[in-house]
């Protein structure tokens, strides 16, 4: 069987060829070689004949493309610029360096301290009334604000930048202008107040300022320190800044102008009182208007000046003997009350709790002591008693 299979197809094969090469130049040679030729693939179309022709860029694009090739020249000439400006300011640098110190020039005076002294404050005399004193009292208005500046830098409060003091009276100057700074130095705002005075306390080591009538602005909002009254303007209220950790005794020696009177003396001791017996006995007292673990504690005495205490520090105990608070005070008083018991009038302080350092509020902290007998603290003959 499989050799007729092979017998059939030799023989088809040969006929087949036979058909191709037995023609002549006719018609039956022709429809062969088209045959074959509708049989035989066409070569693929070359890639130029495939690809379309480029299309032009919008006009946005290429306005785009310009706009950043502009940009990378001023980045350029920004940066070789900024190059330029270190290498002068290097070569200025090494110039200053070579000069001795007697040919240093003095610093020059800033237009914004020409102007701030050209606006008029209330009180000044006119033009044609200049007091003999005025230069003096204008060098010291410069004086008080570069001596304040330099203690706010000094104890790193580089917050704040005092523009202006105004007039200086007794115990507070004022216009005050301060402006407020950030972290870079840079200017962020601005606080103006009719007054500014200082509180000091030596025995808590801080110093507050206190700004009166006044606001702060920021991005051109004012924030009043207090409620706007109908009549009271935009000034109102009372801002205070403390400063911790810090001694007092140079910012009263420095700017004694703006610190009051009982500030002003430091802590002394009038000699009439022996001091250890005194706080042995205000301690004792303390004690028995408390409990036996609670209460008020009397730890140090500094001095007695008439009837206050000077440099006094006192310790709040829970009932379980755990310390509540520690208070700091320059000046204590003590007070009867008229519905019972007694009371210690503080001034010039701070208070520790829970490891949080305050000064007192306005200035001033009182004590009661309901439980303390009047007759029994008289009895001891106690300063202002």
């Amino acid at each position: 069987m499989i050799s007729r299979v092979a017998c059939l197809v030799a023989l088809f094969s040969g006929a087949f060829l036979c058909l191709i090469f037995s023609g002549d130049d006719g018609e039956g040679g022709d429809s062969v070689v088209a045959s074959v030729q509708a049989v035989t693939p066409e070569p693929p179309p070359t890639a130029a004949a495939s690809d379309p022709a480029p299309r032009p860029e919008p006009d946005e694009l290429q306005s785009l493309r310009g706009r950043i090739t502009e940009l990378e020249l001023l980045l350029a000439k920004e940066r070789q610029r900024t190059i330029d400006r270190e290498q002068e300011w290097v070569g200025f640098l090494r110039a200053m360096a070579q000069l001795p110190i007697e040919r240093v020039p003095e610093r020059p005076e800033f237009l914004a301290d020409a102007v701030i002294e050209r606006i008029p404050l209330e009180g000044d005399k006119p033009d044609g009334e200049v007091t003999p004193d005025s230069d003096s009292t204008t060098a010291r208005r410069r004086q008080l604000m570069l001596e304040l500046n330099a203690l706010l830098v000094s104890e790193q409060v580089l917050s704040m930048d005092v523009l202006e003091v105004g007039r200086i009276h007794e115990g507070w100057c004022g216009p005050v202008v301060v402006r407020l700074l950030d972290e870079r130095g840079r200017p962020v705002g601005l606080l103006a107040a009719e007054r500014l005075r200082l509180e000091v306390s030596r025995a808590g080591f801080g110093v507050t300022l206190v700004f009166e009538e006044g606001y702060e602005r920021h991005a051109g909002v004012k924030i009043s320190f207090g409620p706007v009254e109908a009549d009271g303007g935009e000034r109102t209220g009372v801002r205070r800044i403390y400063l911790p950790d810090l001694n007092p005794e140079p910012w009263v020696e420095s700017l004694p102008e703006l610190v009051s009177s009982q500030d002003l003396l430091a802590s002394q001791d009038d000699g009439l009182w022996d001091l250890r017996t005194l706080r042995q006995r205000l301690d004792g007292l303390l004690r028995a208007a408390g409990s036996v673990l609670g209460g008020w504690r009397l730890v140090d005495l500094g001095g007695v000046v008439d009837k206050e205490l000077r440099d006094v520090q006192l310790i709040e105990r829970d009932g379980e003997g755990r310390e509540v608070r520690r208070i700091f005070a320059d000046r204590l008083v003590i007070e009867s009350e008229p519905g019972g018991g007694m009371s210690l009038d503080l001034e010039g302080g701070v208070q520790i709790r829970h490891g949080r350092r305050a000064p007192f509020l306005g200035g001033h902290y009182r004590i009661f002591l309901p439980e303390a007998k009047d007759g029994v603290w008289r009895a001891e003959k106690l300063p202002g008693l």
